[in-house]
């Protein structure tokens, strides 16, 4: 379901696998394969998908993982093309699926043990970040909504042209997300009880 008469969808994976849906933002779903380019008319690649990949980080048996899908940006403009300011974004085809084994803290809620889907709200200056219960990362269900918090955006001084998820010990048990994706890096802190 293309919604736009300027870009185009190719498949260049050698699977020749058709399922799936990439999300640029919660209006707009445009059919990407598990390795596939979103292209301008012209031809240039707006964005490239490249299956899944995984963060994990070990504090001393309490484990902390997350699984996303790898972008790779092309022409697209972070906050415009992909991801528009304000509007929720499930950073790919599915949204990433955060694992904890141990009672972990963010900024402001506890997330017990068990999986959740990450969702964000991109703006300029910050990101709203939202764990999720929903069992599918395809679709956003404010109903399902552990709790909110905002993270500050810091300016990279070159883009990072590959959506990146990090896990760093701080000290035993704590671990910081950074999460970065064109120039755009956000980071918090989650702690293991």
């Amino acid at each position: 379901m293309l919604c736009s008469p300027f870009l185009r969808h190719s498949p260049i994976d050698e699977w020749g696998n058709k399922d799936g849906a990439f999300l640029l933002h919660q209006d707009v779903s445009v059919p990407l394969t598990r390795r596939s380019a979103l292209l301008t008319a012209a031809g240039w690649p707006l964005l490239v998908a490249a299956g899944r990949k995984n963060a994990t980080i070990d504090l001393d048996g309490r484990r902390i993982s997350i699984d996303y899908d790898a972008l790779t940006l092309g022409t697209a403009r972070f906050g415009r093309t992909l991801a528009p300011f304000g509007k929720v974004w499930r950073f790919g085809e599915e949204a990433p699926r955060i694992t904890v084994n141990a009672y972990t803290l963010t900024v402001l809620f506890e997330l017990l043990p068990g999986s959740y889907s990450l969702f964000a709200i991109p703006h300029p200056d910050h990101w709203t970040l939202i764990p999720s219960t929903a069992t599918s990362g395809r679709v956003y269900n404010p109903s399902k909504d552990v709790g909110r918090f905002d993270v500050p955006v810091k300016t990279l001084p070159a883009p990072i042209r590959q959506l990146t998820f990090t896990l760093t010990r701080q000290v035993s048990n704590v671990a910081r997300l950074n999460i970065s994706i064109d120039q755009a890096l956000v980071s918090t802190d989650l702690k293991v009880l």
